[in-house]
């Protein structure tokens, strides 16, 4: 009979077990909680320099046309083939990695085996020799173009299988290559290969002789690669090291004569446009090349703003955009930022994820250690321009009096009043007069450009230039009475002699009063809203004037024509009448000397002929240059049209904020938002007679079914004048007369955001060949984001502790591309889930598959159904130089349900303790009862035998104070006392 002083130990053990287990998932879902991945913001982090992670070299199957007989690379063999081979081969086995693009520094790990340092690997081997022992030998080396040397050796020894034996299998023998003594680091140069060389020798011979005379002896010494059949490990060496760790990031001013050599350190945040541009260079050297690479982020952030001046397209690299560059992968791009950014400290860093996640980041650093951020956007700054020159050049006439006009713009932060005071430090002779501006200049929000003029009063002799041939303002910049800042102008300073290229201007009358084309105007100034029409047959004639903007007299000359081949060009004299003489080439026009300053008009005769030709529209261009040196020249480029009879043109349209013929922020699929154009159709022939036109539906031209801009599925009505009733077409036009109608358009819902390019086109109702056509814009604003998921993995029930893949797709509805940010939500405590990819830019009608990763914590319980959600949210979306923002409530949602079930066995008993279901709590209550009416029939049983005590209690002491709980023990105790309960009853 058993001891009835042992159940009240007893039971106290198992309470205390039952303690421990209840509070095991307690402990373990907060570990997991920690685990949970937020989303990581890009922020200033400590150099990479001089870190150390854990890179794991796998064994995998060769590369083509690779030697050896494998590969060592980074990349997981998950997917691979197996492979095997004897080491014991006279020439044994080779496994290298590809050439190191970055030298490495290798640090061994203290074997106090050995005591060495050395590292550490894990190979698959196997021996079936029987009654023998193969000794494999471990050779790692440093391969080059001038041969191999070895730094880390290593032996094992494997016993062989008894022939007996048929299922001889692998097994991982841990291998630990030793460095020389004293050695601890190794260091591995650019362009050389790690080496890793296994050979064997065996105590056996092949050919038979084993115990059992059907299965003969084998004395290979094997050694398995690859993605190794029915094993989840592989052969691998571990090593300490850093790949990236010469690897950088610069900030350059985007200038092709400062790229790569102006480091920009400094910037404003109010700047003109072409100094808030920036040029952006990583320089990716990775030792294991872009195979180890996983995710490459890009940031320039100013944590107190919380802003982040890198474009959002480039702030997550495509791996596929590293351009190879020698032993360098390279990223590059150039932006403009926004105005009015944020003053302060940004950081440039690019943050690298490798196969092994270990997180990388790179920080833009200075030779000057004392400065710890590459980019200031500071609050003072003052930038000079000349006004009345695009070349930053001052021409000097001699002995004459000239001025020129000297800008200063607030570029810093416009909330802050900034005084600047002008100094002269160029020096001149005594026979020069130099004035500049002697009263202080007020800059702030109201007054944030101001211009003062420079005069000059020269000698007759130009000796006494400054020798540099450069004139030099400073310009000290204060604020409140005290200089926080100084800005330089600096400008080139010519000779009168240097000729200059003439000033050519275009007129539409022979009185110049309307001029329509300057040479010295950008191209977008000089664009023409419509092309000059002229009628077939007929001609038109427009005016021009050439000035002598040089202080030398010169002659000029017409030339490098370019005109339709429907066109016949002549130039005339408007002064003298006469045709202009042809030059030496013959296809050129010879124009008479002209004096400083002197002007010449010309009268240009455009006649278009009547020939065949598809083309309606086409260019007019040529060149008035100096004679005799052509580099002073200036360019005219213009359009024209012929027209058979009648010409239109847009007088009016429903967007007084853009250029007449061109609507924006129309919104697709709102039939309240519309573009209306009205246009004149005016007749110009010059005989009597009526002639009908025809005006051809919007989507029944071809240029208008082409491409993104299908129209067919648009709204279009044609209303008149008044836009009250539709237009009753076609157009009868006499000549000179004109007749107005408007023309509506209603984008549809599925209209790309951008400009569409529209083509209204006119035919002659008895002849259609005689055509005219007309183009204009219609810009779709961005609509709201649309996005749907749509699973692609069915649902089926997961075992707790185990992970499952879902195959979702994300696929962009909207009109615009749309960079969409996938995360998880409702995530339950214990569970880890994660995302690949977590970014993804979709252009309208898109999709891309998403992976979402869930392994499930230990010990759920079975039955249990959990929603996790998916949600896709629209970060942001670019069209052009426009960026839009989205928030949290424009996002979608999906809901994945997970079915979870409970191990079997002994991992399903410890999860019954760990995590009981209600039956199990009511059995353990129904078993306390029992130890409670044990209690109480205390003193009436004899005493057990000691020794059961000892073993029972013993067993789950033991297990308890070791913290080791082995459960085939326990359920051996339990049916100890089973039994001497039984012998009790």
């Amino acid at each position: 009979m058993m001891n009835s002083n042992v159940q009240p130990r007893w039971a106290s053990m198992v309470l205390v077990f039952l303690f421990l287990a209840s509070a095991f998932p307690f402990m373990t879902s907060l570990g997991d909680v920690d685990r949970v991945s937020v989303p990581h913001v890009l922020a200033p982090e400590p150099s990479h320099a001089g870190t150390v992670f854990d890179y794991i070299l796998y064994l995998d199957s060769a590369r083509t046309g690779a030697d050896g007989d494998g590969h060592l690379t980074t990349v997981e063999p998950e997917g691979s083939d197996s492979e095997e081979a004897d080491a014991a081969d006279e020439e044994g086995l080779e496994f290298r990695t590809d050439e190191l693009d970055a030298s490495i520094t290798i640090h061994g790990e203290w074997q106090s085996s050995s005591n060495r340092y050395g590292i550490e690997s894990y190979i698959f081997l196997r021996h079936r020799g029987s009654n023998s022992t193969a000794d494999y030998q471990f050779s790692l080396q440093i391969e080059g173009d001038s041969g191999a040397t070895e730094i880390g050796v290593a032996t094992q020894d494997v016993e062989g299988c008894p022939a007996w034996q048929t299922n001889c299998g692998y097994s991982t023998y841990p291998i630990r290559l030793k460095f020389d003594a004293g050695i601890s680091e190794v260091v591995i140069p650019a362009g050389s290969r790690l080496l890793l060389r296994i050979s064997a020798d065996t105590t056996c011979e092949g050919g038979g002789g084993g115990s059992i005379p059907s299965l003969p002896a084998d004395c290979s010494a094997q050694v398995a690669w690859g993605d190794i059949d029915s094993s989840t490990e592989y052969s691998k060496m571990e090593i300490r090291t850093h790949a990236l760790e010469t690897s950088s990031i610069s900030l350059y001013r985007d200038d092709s004569t400062h790229r790569y050599k102006e480091e920009v350190s400094e910037v404003y945040p109010n700047d003109d446009i072409e100094y808030r541009k920036l040029f952006l260079s990583l320089d990716i050297r990775s030792a294991f090349g872009v195979v180890d690479l996983r995710r490459v982020e890009l940031s320039l952030y100013n944590p107190d703003a919380g802003k982040d001046l890198i474009p959002s397209e480039h702030r997550i690299i495509d791996l596929d955009n590293l351009a190879s560059q020698g032993r360098s992968l390279v990223y590059e791009f150039n932006w403009t930022y926004g105005s009015n950014e944020d003053v302060g400290y940004y950081t440039l860093t690019a943050l690298i994820r490798d196969q092994r996640d270990h997180q990388v980041t790179i920080q833009r650093t200075y030779s000057d250690s004392s400065v710890d951020h590459p980019l200031t956007i500071t609050e003072h700054g003052v930038r000079s321009s000349m006004t009345n020159s695009s070349s930053d050049i001052i021409h000097i006439p001699p002995g004459s009096f000239t001025s020129f006009g000297v800008r200063l713009r607030h570029v810093g932060d416009l909330s802050l009043t900034q005084t600047v005071r002008v100094n002269l430090i160029s020096v001149f002779g005594s026979d020069w007069t130099v004035s500049v501006p002697a009263d202080e200049i007020t800059l702030d929000s109201a007054h944030s450009s101001v211009t003062r003029e420079v005069t000059m009063t020269t000698p007759d002799d130009l000796a006494t230039m400054p020798s540099d041939q450069t004139f030099r303002l400073r310009f000290d910049i204060y604020v409140d009475d005290s200089k926080v800042d100084e800005t330089w102008g600096n400008w080139s300073m010519q000779k009168v002699d240097v000729h200059a290229a003439p000033v050519v201007t275009l007129y539409h009358d022979a009185e110049f009063t309307q001029p329509f084309y300057n040479s010295t105007r950008s191209a977008e100034d000089n664009q023409l809203t419509n092309p000059l029409p002229i009628e077939a047959g007929n001609t038109s004639t427009i005016h021009m004037r050439v000035f002598n903007a040089g202080y030398d007299s010169d002659p000029f000359k017409i030339g490098q024509i370019q005109k339709p081949s429907w066109a016949n060009l002549e130039f005339f004299d408007s002064e003298a009448g006469a045709e202009l003489p042809a030059d030496d080439s013959a296809i050129g026009y010879s124009i008479r000397e002209l004096g400083r300053f002197e002007a010449i008009e010309i009268r240009i005769r455009i006649e278009a002929l009547s020939v065949e030709s598809n083309v309606l529209i086409d260019d007019l261009g040529f060149t008035v240059s100096n004679a005799d040196n052509l580099s002073y020249e200036s360019s005219i480029g213009l359009q024209l049209q012929r027209t058979y009879g009648m010409f239109a043109t847009v007088v009016w349209d429903n967007d007084g904020d853009s250029s007449l013929g061109n609507v924006t922020g129309i919104t697709a699929g709102d039939s309240s938002s519309v573009a209306e154009f009205r246009i004149r159709a005016t007749s110009v022939r010059t005989d009597d007679v009526e002639i009908d036109w025809n005006f051809i539906r919007v989507e029944d031209i071809a240029a208008n079914r082409n491409g993104d801009d299908d129209l067919t599925q648009w709204d279009f009505e044609y209303l008149d004048a008044t836009m009250s009733d539709p237009f009753d077409f076609p157009l009868t036009l006499s000549s000179g007369s004109s007749e107005e109608f408007v023309v509506r358009m209603r984008p549809d819902s599925l209209a790309r955001a951008g400009e569409h390019i529209v083509v209204l086109r006119f035919e002659q109702a008895d002849d259609s060949t005689r055509e005219f056509e007309l183009q204009v814009i219609v810009d779709v604003a961005i609509g709201m984001p649309q996005v749907r998921l749509i699973q692609g993995t069915a649902n089926v029930e997961v075992m707790s502790g185990q992970a499952m893949d879902y195959e979702f797709e994300i696929r962009n509805d909207g009109n615009a591309m749309v960079i969409f940010e996938v995360e998880v939500e409702d995530i339950p405590i214990g569970w880890n889930v994660e995302v690949s990819p977590t970014y993804i830019p979709l252009d309208p009608s898109e999709g891309q598959a998403v992976s979402i990763s869930v392994a499930t914590a230990e010990c759920t319980r079975a039955g249990v159904t959990e929603q996790l959600k998916i949600v896709a949210k629209p970060t942001i979306s670019i069209l052009g130089d426009t960026t839009t923002s989205y928030n949290r409530s424009q996002a979608y949602e999906e809901i994945l349900e997970i079915k979870t079930m409970s191990p079997k066995g002994t991992d399903g008993l410890r999860c019954e303790l760990v995590n009981p279901r209600a039956e199990t709590m009511i059995f353990i209550g129904a078993g306390l009862l029992v130890l409670v009416a044990s209690v109480a029939r205390r003193g009436r049983r004899p005493v057990a035998p000691t020794v059961v005590e000892t073993s029972a209690e013993t067993a789950v002491e033991t297990a308890v104070e070791s913290e080791v709980i082995d459960f085939d023990q326990i359920e051996a105790s339990i049916s100890e006392i089973e039994d001497f309960e039984d012998l009790d009853g």
